[in-house]
């Protein structure tokens, strides 16, 4: 029990501690102390308006233009003064106190104001200045929340010379208020305290927020800068994969068309491009006399600038094998032609040390026979479709990925005799790797007979935009 209460009293505590007050918070509540006054001192006026009005109207008493001179006098100036006062080349604290002794000085024109004409007013009378001035002291309470000390000043101030009065008075129930007032007025200075902590509390919580949003803002445009830099990166890497990745046939013996889904796609300025690990060639040679068709799908590891550095590579020494294979017109066969390029790619990538690996097949298609020689790295297989019929040309992978090192050297090379209407399908392993929904949850299925399934069904002389809409349906 006895902990339960120390914390309670804890608790009551911070509701009067605000701490340091920082001058950014100080500055803050000034400001809004400003605005209070000017918006309650006018109101003011009208009150000791109908005061003195009730004291011309009851007795003849004295003074009464004088005063009212005065109080009106007051106000205005206090009222102007809040409206130049932060032009003062002062400290917050000095405009504070200036802004304090102008209230003051009002507040005591007032106060001393009433005990003065007390005398001259019935009973009645007194009661309902009593109230009012009561009223008045709890109004100043919320206008001056935003000061601990100008509350308590303009309060003392303004019902200091009616207490005295009231005490020295013969009348009981005069006296009890005398003993009242205090009382009020302490109850409502620890309001004035609690709602200057919750005050001061917020404008650092407000502070501290906006100091949040600030840093937000700051790491926003940081972030979107850092993203341009690296959006601008991808499409210098996607200027120069572009030429590489294209079909350069000019005399097509064979309709061969392309489909590129990269997963890095993105905007740079008004430019929309993708970047990846997937690279697709097509060209031709002539290996002797025998012309041929040269068909490159592969799938550098790694996405977007990791995979798109190694597609790029891919590229770059496939493109040198063929321009130096179009000079010289060597006198090889196809599967020598073949093993001899994936050397050179083998080579080249070796020196990455296993850091970046590729999976491909590469072809060559006779356009006299329309036998088709190709390898495969570790790439998904080849399908067939002939006769309506879908299946995988061989199911059985000649190398590991191109940049694993190899024990053989020799490279299985597979031949295959094409027909008139057969179509063959060369893709990387994302056509066959689908998220799928299974009871409301997504499941990855890498169902390789959906793929063939697909190929049956679709009409094989429609561009491959349409099976790739029909994968979509089937997955993401």
């Amino acid at each position: 029990m006895g902990i339960n209460i120390k914390d309670n009293l804890r608790e009551m505590l911070k509701l009067f501690r605000a701490g340091h007050v920082s001058e950014n918070v100080a500055e803050q509540l000034f400001k809004q102390l400003l605005f209070s006054i000017r918006l309650g001192a006018p109101f003011l006026v009208p009150l000791e308006l109908i005061f003195l009005l009730i004291v011309i109207n009851q007795t003849d008493a004295p003074m009464v233009t004088a005063w009212f001179s005065a109080m009106v006098l007051v106000s205005i100036l206090v009222t102007a003064l809040t409206f130049v006062i932060q032009k003062f080349p002062l400290g917050i604290k000095a405009r504070e106190k200036i802004l304090l002794l102008s209230v003051v000085t009002l507040c005591l024109i007032f106060g001393c104001c009433l005990p003065y004409y007390f005398r001259f007013l019935t009973s009645g009378y007194i009661t309902v200045m009593v109230i009012m001035v009561a009223g008045i002291v709890g109004s100043l309470s919320g206008l001056f929340s935003m000061n601990r000390s100008m509350f308590t000043g303009a309060a003392l101030a303004l019902v200091g010379p009616e207490t005295i009065y009231f005490a020295m008075h013969e009348d009981p129930a005069l006296r009890l208020l005398a003993i009242l007032i205090p009382i009020y007025i302490l109850a409502m200075t620890i309001f004035v305290s609690s709602d200057f902590v919750r005050r001061v509390n917020l404008i650092r919580a407000n502070n501290r927020l906006d100091a949040a949003h600030t840093e937000l803002a700051e790491n926003h445009n940081s972030l979107k800068e850092l993203k341009q830099k690296q959006d601008g990166d991808y499409f210098l890497m996607s200027l120069l994969a572009e030429p590489l990745g294209r079909s350069k046939i000019k005399k097509p013996v064979f309709e061969i068309d392309f489909l590129m889904r990269e997963h890095k796609r993105f905007y740079f300025r008004h430019w929309r491009k993708e970047i990846g690990g997937d690279i697709n060639i097509a060209d031709e040679v002539k290996l002797g006399l025998k012309r041929y068709v040269v068909l490159l799908n592969a799938d550098a590891m790694g996405k977007s600038m990791q995979g798109a550095g190694g597609a790029l590579v891919l590229g770059s020494v496939l493109q040198s094998v063929l321009v130096r294979t179009r000079a010289k017109k060597p006198e090889k066969s196809p599967e020598q032609w073949l093993q001899e390029t994936l050397d050179e790619l083998q080579g080249v990538f070796l020196q990455f040390e296993g850091s970046m690996l590729v999976s491909m097949v590469l072809a060559l298609i006779d356009c006299n026979t329309g036998v088709l020689y190709y390898i495969n790295a570790e790439h998904p297989f080849p399908v067939l479709l002939r006769d309506r019929k879908a299946g995988f040309l061989n199911e059985t992978i000649g190398i590991p990925k191109i940049g694993v090192p190899l024990d053989n050297k020799h490279c299985p090379v597979f031949a295959h005799r094409l027909y008139p209407n057969d179509v063959i399908f060369f893709g990387s392993d994302g056509k066959d790797d689908l998220f799928i929904e299974v009871n409301g949850k997504s499941k990855l299925d890498n169902d390789e007979q959906r793929f063939l399934r697909l190929v049956e069904s679709h009409d094989a002389r429609a561009p491959l935009k349409q099976l790739y809409r029909e994968i979509l349906q089937q997955g993401r």
